[in-house]
């Protein structure tokens, strides 16, 4: 069979260097065969970060008829589970979702 779609849910992540500041992402639990993915998603448009496709494209619409030039991004994660501990693959994509997010705020 192919890949299957086990879970499916949004989760918040605090921010790194932010007070009180987290981002939702989109997570995904996604079997084949044997085999566990934990996939997270999340958008980026000129410092704002959304789970949601749509609310990234307008304001990187609203970016540019304002004249500006506006970056955008979307950050995907994919991490393969091992020994079926779906809370260690989580903490690991925390950490680097945390990386990739401190990253993205340079750009």
């Amino acid at each position: 069979g192919g890949s299957e779609i086990q879970e499916k849910s949004k989760k918040n992540l605090r921010l790194p260097g932010r007070e009180n500041s987290t981002v939702t992402v989109n997570e995904m639990l996604i079997t084949d065969n044997d085999r566990k993915t934990l996939v997270w998603n999340v958008y980026y448009a000129d410092g704002i970060l959304t789970d949601n496709f749509y609310k990234q494209q307008i304001a990187i619409f609203l970016h540019e008829i304002s004249g500006r030039k506006s970056k955008g991004m979307v950050l995907n994660i994919y991490n393969t589970v091992r020994l079926d501990d779906v809370p260690a693959a989580r903490a690991e994509n925390e950490d680097f979702m945390r990386s990739l997010l401190s990253l993205a705020e340079t750009i």
